[in-house]
């Protein structure tokens, strides 16, 4: 009885020695390392990368980090007085040779808010680097404190925009903020910078317009002035105000001595056919005779004869008076064309006519939260999708 207890006994122990002693096998406990196998070759683990949590990170940051953009829109129409317009070889290639004014001058102005100089003039006046650093928490939206001019450009163009519709001549200016009196403040200085622009191009055509006009006018004034001028020095030299009518008074006289020399002339015959030649009478006929004749010679020599005569003198004076005459003509032709430039300068001024002005806005409109959201989750589903066709082909092809 004893035999058949002692030898399971031994067996027992001689087993038990064993089953210690003998290493572990690996088909008996797994290690960690097949387990982090698995869940890298599982589907799931990366549609939770690639998915999950690119769209819970998304909804975080929109839900408690991302700060709210205020938009304030204002429409504006910039009218001009010219109908006509500018062809251009461009405009004539698709078929819209005529351009007008207002259209050239609106498309301008678009391209001039979304410029640099906007953003210098705006910054000098607002101080637009802090009106867009405001939100500290939101680092992804705000403009960084420390951002150079180049990256304020860039940054201005993703938070402002400006379009001009042809069809309808209506130019959008859309401004974003993440405060409504900072939408505001840069919408109305965008309105106030569009009209000085305006107004400096209407001061530039007028004055390209007037500029020759004004030069014919400068000229035939100065022309007249010089012309008055020897007028005067000419008549203070010849003490003469109006050599013609002194012409005319010298030749009435000299008719007026010819024909008392003629009716004198006649008496001496008269006296000589019935008086004695040498009587008393006769004589004083004939030295009053000779008295008129030296006088009408005289007078003709005064006139016509000697240097200095009245003749030469009327022919300075007239030459003069007939410069006198053009110069007045050509300064007043040129006061109507001087005139005739600035109604046409004022016919091309632009002017900006505001169509719907800034108002505050009453809610924030960006970001759009739920659709940043969706847009997220659809991009992380793409990609996911992509990787997966990729990593399935790749395997594929290794495989075989």
């Amino acid at each position: 009885m004893n035999k058949i207890v002692d030898i399971p006994e031994a067996k027992s122990d001689v087993f038990a020695h064993n089953t210690v002693n003998r290493p572990v096998s690996r088909s008996n406990f797994p290690k960690r390392s097949s387990k982090l196998r698995l869940l890298w070759r599982s589907k799931y683990f990366w549609a939770g990368i690639f998915i999950i949590l690119p769209t819970l990170v998304s909804a975080i940051y929109y839900s408690t980090i991302a700060a709210d953009q205020y938009q304030t829109v204002s429409l504006i129409s910039i009218r001009s007085s010219q109908t006509a317009g500018a062809s251009s070889l461009l405009g004539n290639f698709f078929g819209m040779g005529n351009i007008s004014q207002s259209a050239l001058d609106a498309n301008t102005v678009s391209q001039f808010i979304m410029s640099h100089d906007a953003v210098m003039k705006l910054d000098e006046e607002l101080n637009l680097r802090k009106m867009f650093s405001f939100p500290k928490e939101d680092f992804f939206a705000r403009l960084p404190a420390d951002a150079t001019f180049e990256r304020l450009v860039e940054y201005y163009e993703n938070m402002i925009d400006a379009t001009f519709d042809s069809s309808s001549g209506i130019t959008t200016i859309k401004v974003k903020a993440f405060r409504t009196e900072d939408a505001m403040a840069i919408s109305s200085a965008l309105l106030r910078i569009s009209e000085e622009l305006i107004n400096g191009f209407n001061l530039r055509a007028e004055k390209d317009t007037l500029h020759l006009a004004r030069a014919e006018f400068d000229k035939a004034a100065d022309n007249l002035s010089d012309v008055r001028r020897r007028l005067t020095d000419f008549r203070s030299k010849h003490h003469e105000i109006d050599p013609t009518a002194s012409t005319v008074a010298m030749g009435s006289i000299i008719a007026g001595l010819s024909q008392e020399y003629a009716e004198t002339s006649t008496s001496l015959t008269e006296a000589i056919s019935f008086m004695n030649p040498d009587s008393l009478q006769v004589e004083v006929l004939r030295k009053r005779l000779r008295a008129l004749k030296k006088q009408i010679n005289e007078e003709k020599m005064s006139l016509t004869g000697n240097e200095g005569a009245m003749s030469d003198i009327l022919a300075e004076y007239e030459a003069l008076e007939l410069d006198h005459e053009l110069a007045n003509l050509a300064y007043t032709s040129a006061i109507g064309s001087l005139e005739s430039a600035r109604i046409e300068a004022q016919g091309k001024r632009s002017y900006v006519v505001p169509v719907v002005s800034p108002h505050v806005a009453d809610e924030a409109e960006y970001p759009r939260k739920i659709r940043n959201i969706f847009f997220v989750l659809i991009g992380s589903i793409a990609i996911f999708g992509v990787c997966r066709l990729i990593f399935l082909g790749v395997r594929d092809h290794v495989m075989h």
